[in-house]
């Protein structure tokens, strides 16, 4: 060491904590240095459980340095700092502790709690003591979805929350889910789905980052869901995502590439001699004409190539007087359209931390799949930034601003009217013959094969060869948040956000005319060369005003909530259709030399609802809970527009009478609802 003046103790006569409070003296010589190593090394030590198990993942925060580490999975940590200083050590289950330094290595016990009974939930504008609901309410942690490959959170939550039903109507990638609750939900739809609200706002939970997701609480019955009126009938979703945590700054990124298979079997049958037999003799049985068209010939000819697959599956005949393609196939038309996998690939990075005033987290997610179309593969993209900024100004104001933009591609090729209505898994169903063969020996598309009045696949192959019709569709979605939280009184805080959220929705798609060949030579056109694009624009403007209170009165504890909440929403879409385009390869209405048609619609409309809810708990046995909505929309006529939704509820948790005491080592938790 070349410093000349140090700062040395005098520790003769005194205890490491007596040496804390000393005063110090100054001294011209150079100190020993194994004894000042001793006092300002890094901390050491190992945390256990109360049975001596070592703990991994453990969150240890220096408060004094700021600076944070995890024990490994011996349990043990070693973080910057010395003798004196505070570490405050937290994990999921067990009780939080803050241990000063006085010796080193340190040897710290955690006291584990009943997670269970301790867990809080987040529920309408506000969170409770799991044990203390008295509604039907499942929350789940980011656990859940954590190491899934998806592209959305619907696909993470199957079969993850019970009661909670997502469905797909179709298999594209990055196709979104249906959600419901408790099955059947309306005489109308059996479908309907709940209302979705991410950070207290509505929105889409498919399009948002499944990597943001802190929890999310899923309101199931009418009592949990009555705060929410008329929108609450079929149940209600509560996403939080994840924020800062004090301390110094965490760098988290994780990749997965991924490759899924099919679900169900795809080994159809690719005789085509058999194929056309079964055909032909069902369509005779039910109209008295043959499908294919086949002679005794004909069929002579396909029975030779089911045992030998090596003769030519197309020849040229003359037939009513002009030559023509005639064929012979063992076509496996699945695998000439379809992959047997689909690749995906993600990326996904946050950056987070911050003090005891301010925190923040910032993410960044990238995810791509490829689609199951063997020529012209579809794809899809997604792409999620997010910050969020919390910040103690004063011991009385909170504020926080989260802000996240979402967004999603995917093209397709050939026809559809929308993305998840697509006629290239339709059409290879039907009229799509194992004896068909997707193309001529010249190189052009099969069609028709003029031995009867069906075309083969509906053209969808003789498209896709041509390359030229495809679609696709842009989502965008910008999302506002501004919230503030006033601390009022310590039992009661105000608070207030306002929401801005913007998602225009991009859909395009062009059908070109596809060439084909039936006679050698000749070429002809199926189709027609249209071209169709729509933009939808749907900002929405959301406030909510609501305040908590909650008091302990001896035995008796009371909390309340009351708020107002108001939603506008406007929604346009317009849009148009060209055909005969100047070029096959370039797509806008300018280039159209045809009929053009134009479409449109707008509307506004808005919500206002004012809420509450009264819970009462006594002694933690028994527990009521009162909730209510006075809801307004500008759907109905000015007379007829708001309606009053109440619900009530009760509980008793029979397993803290007396009487059950002694069940208590196998029986620790019991409570009976109503609602």
């Amino acid at each position: 060491m070349k410093t000349k003046h140090v700062l040395l103790p005098v520790m003769i006569g005194m205890s490491l904590g007596a040496w804390a409070k000393s005063r110090p003296v100054f001294l011209t010589s150079i100190p020993d240095v194994e004894i000042s190593a001793k006092f300002q090394g890094p901390i050491r030590g190992i945390v256990k459980t109360a049975t001596g198990e070592p703990i991994s993942g453990v969150s240890i925060f220096n408060s004094t340095t700021g600076k944070t580490t995890q024990t490994d999975q011996q349990g043990a940590f070693v973080i910057e700092g010395k003798t004196g200083h505070v570490l405050r050590l937290s994990m999921i289950g067990f009780e939080t502790q803050h241990v000063k330094v006085e010796a080193i290595p340190l040897t710290i016990q955690l006291v584990s709690t009943d997670q269970s009974l301790d867990e809080v939930i987040v529920v309408g504008y506000g969170k409770q003591k799991k044990v203390n609901l008295t509604g039907a309410v499942t929350q789940i942690d980011a656990k859940i979805l954590e190491n899934r490959p998806v592209a959305n959170a619907t696909q993470a939550l199957q079969g993850a929350i019970p009661n909670l039903n997502i469905t797909f109507t179709n298999g594209r990638p990055g196709g979104e889910g249906n959600v419901n609750i408790r099955g059947f939900a309306s005489i109308n739809s059996a479908n309907a789905q709940p209302l979705i609200l991410i950070d207290g706002v509505p929105g889409n939970i498919n399009t948002i980052n499944p990597r943001d997701i802190e929890s999310i609480s899923v309101l199931k019955d009418a009592s949990a869901a009555a705060i929410y009126g008329a929108r609450g009938a079929f149940g209600v979703m509560l996403v939080t995502t994840k924020k800062g945590k004090a301390g110094k700054m965490n760098i988290n990124y994780s990749n997965n590439f991924g490759w899924s298979g099919l679900t169900v079997r795809t080994d159809f049958m690719t005789s085509g001699y058999d194929a056309a037999k079964l055909n032909d003799e069902a369509f005779i049985r039910a109209t008295g004409n043959s499908y294919t068209g086949y002679s005794e010939d004909d069929y002579a000819e396909l029975l030779k190539r089911k045992t030998d697959p090596s003769l030519p599956s197309v020849v040229v005949q003359n037939r009513n007087g002009k030559d023509q393609y005639v064929y012979y196939g063992n076509t496996d038309w699945w695998n000439e359209m379809y992959r047997k996998t689909q690749t995906s690939m993600e990326h996904s990075l946050n950056f987070s931390g911050g003090s005891e005033k301010i925190d923040y987290y910032v993410s960044g997610r990238l995810y791509e799949k490829g689609g199951l179309m063997k020529i012209n593969q579809d794809k899809f993209d997604a792409y999620n930034v997010r910050s969020r900024i919390n910040a103690q100004v004063t011991p009385w104001l909170k504020v926080s601003a989260n802000t996240q933009l979402n967004y999603q591609n995917y093209t397709y090729p050939g026809w559809a009217t929308s993305p998840d209505n697509n006629n290239n898994f339709i059409s290879t169903t039907v009229h799509a013959l194992p004896s068909y063969v997707p193309m001529n020996p010249d190189g052009t598309a099969t069609y028709r094969t003029e031995l009867n009045n069906y075309n083969i696949g509906d053209g969808i192959y003789a498209d896709l060869l041509h390359g030229k019709s495809k679609g696709g569709e842009d989502k965008y979605e910008f999302i506002n948040m501004f919230e503030t939280v006033f601390q009022l009184a310590p039992n009661l805080t105000l608070t207030g956000n306002y929401t801005f959220t913007y998602n225009p929705i991009h859909n395009w798609n062009r059908r070109t005319a596809a060439p084909w060949s039936v006679f050698p030579g000749v070429i002809n056109y199926l189709g027609n060369d249209t071209y169709t694009e729509t933009i939808i624009n749907r900002p929405k403007h959301s406030l909510n005003l609501f305040a908590n209170y909650s008091k302990q009165f001896g035995d008796h504890q009371l909390a309340a909530t009351v708020g107002f909440n108001q939603e506008t929403t406007a929604y346009k879409r317009i849009g148009g259709t060209h055909t005969n385009l100047l070029s096959e390869d370039l797509n806008d209405f300018a280039l159209g030399t045809g009929q053009m048609q134009l479409l449109g619609n707008a509307n506004t409309w808005a919500l206002r609802g004012y809420f509450g809810r009264l819970n009462y708990n006594y002694k933690g046995k028994y527990l009521l809970e009162v909730n209510g909505r006075y809801d307004g929309t500008s759907k109905f006529p000015s007379s007829q527009r708001y309606g009053f939704f109440p619900s009530f509820s009760g509980g008793w948790r029979i397993s803290e009478e007396s009487f059950m005491a002694n069940l208590k080592p196998v029986l620790n938790e019991a409570k009976f609802r109503v609602s």
